[in-house]
């Protein structure tokens, strides 16, 4: 039965030798019962044997041919249940890595504009990384071909980014904010914190937006879903399109998930259109150091094609730590910088405004009244 088959071609030899073999093997004579007359017909004795003995040799082994499995369809809401399970009980451990993007191919009217930006066509920009997440603190460490390092991270009170040029010079405070109470902080770091995640949870993101966000947003449309079965994995993959219209960056359509459920759960690829459909159109593909080790490092590529004609390369080679970041690493302090200290207006302060002020109107009516 080769309905469901992705391999029908050898399906299909598979059979024809089968039936060659058994009409042979019935000893058929004339050529309307064995096809292969040349290999069936009865030749003069002894010769018979040898060739029987040689088509059923041959036979056997075009029986026993690979397939490449079995592709069929798959209910949509299990495979999305069944993926952020997964996602949402990975660890996010403290990574070390390294960052490559470069420009492969680039319309001839933007070349010098590219340039002007420091990222020439065909030049590798690298980056060396490290990230950390500890509860509500998160880090972002990088540091250019140049030796610029640049520092981002945020603990329960502050948030901060530093800059220097070279490891022997001292920390500059670029940015800091108290996060108790200044929603414009909240703000900044919401919008930065992939910066972080994009590598302590680069196992299960999808384009910088962690998948259990993307599978549990309300905004989620789901499409379709398959299964695929060989000898050696079985995977499942997600179709679908989420629209997040406060963040155009986490907007996709056509977009896929392919997980690989057995023998080692892991996301082997993604892909999606970003931004809208006419935006840019990238693949992410996972590859394992040890497939069997879920904290073995791993590299992920994405390869970017935006509608203008833009193709860039994205390589991200990650090595997790099994040892919990320091959480010194989220304060000034760990930078040589002393911890601030915020002026915070109390509630009482701003209550006496109040009764001043109440008391002051009051006072003003009484006089002009009288």
């Amino acid at each position: 039965n080769v309905k469901n088959s992705n391999d029908k071609p050898a399906q299909t030899i598979r059979m024809l030798f089968a039936g060659r073999l058994l009409s042979c093997l019935a000893g058929a004579n004339n050529e309307s019962t064995c096809g292969w007359w040349l290999v069936c017909r009865q030749p003069p004795i002894p010769g018979v044997v040898a060739l029987r003995i040689s088509t059923i040799m041959i036979s056997s082994c075009f029986l026993f041919l690979p397939t490449s499995g079995v592709c069929e369809e798959a209910d949509p809401e299990m495979v999305r249940t069944l993926i952020l399970a997964w996602a949402s009980k990975l660890p996010s451990p403290p990574v070390k890595g390294s960052l490559s993007e470069t420009l492969e191919s680039v319309p001839k009217d933007q070349v010098q504009q590219y340039i002007d930006w420091g990222t020439p066509p065909g030049q590798a920009v690298t980056f060396e990384i490290q990230a950390a997440e500890l509860g509500e603190c998160l880090l972002h460490f990088s540091t250019d071909a140049e030796g610029v390092e640049r520092v981002m991270a945020c603990n329960e009170r502050y948030a901060f980014i530093l800059s220097r040029q070279s490891g022997d010079q001292p920390y500059l405070i670029q940015m800091l904010a108290d996060r108790t109470g200044d929603s414009k902080t909240e703000a900044v770091i919401n919008r930065d914190r992939y910066a972080a995640i994009m590598y302590t949870r680069a196992a299960a993101v999808f384009e910088r937006v962690p998948i259990t966000e993307v599978l549990s947003h309300p905004g989620l449309v789901l499409h379709s879903a398959t299964v695929s079965t060989d000898a050696a994995a079985k995977r499942y993959k997600l179709m679908f399109e989420l629209d997040i219209s406060d963040n155009r960056k986490s907007t996709f359509y056509d977009a896929s998930i392919l997980f690989e459920a057995e023998p080692f759960p892991r996301v082997v690829q993604c892909s999606a259109v970003t931004g809208s459909r006419t935006s840019t159109k990238w693949t992410a593909d996972f590859e394992y150091q040890s497939p069997n080790d879920p904290a073995s490092a791993f590299a992920v590529s994405y390869k970017n094609v935006d509608h203008s004609g833009v193709i860039q390369n994205r390589v991200t080679h990650i090595t997790p730590s099994a040892i919990p970041p320091d959480p010194a690493i989220f304060t000034l302090s760990h930078y040589g910088l002393s911890e601030p200290a915020f002026r915070r207006t109390t509630r009482l302060y701003w209550v006496l405004l109040l009764v001043i002020g109440v008391g002051l109107i009051v006072f003003v009516r009484k006089r002009r009244s009288k």
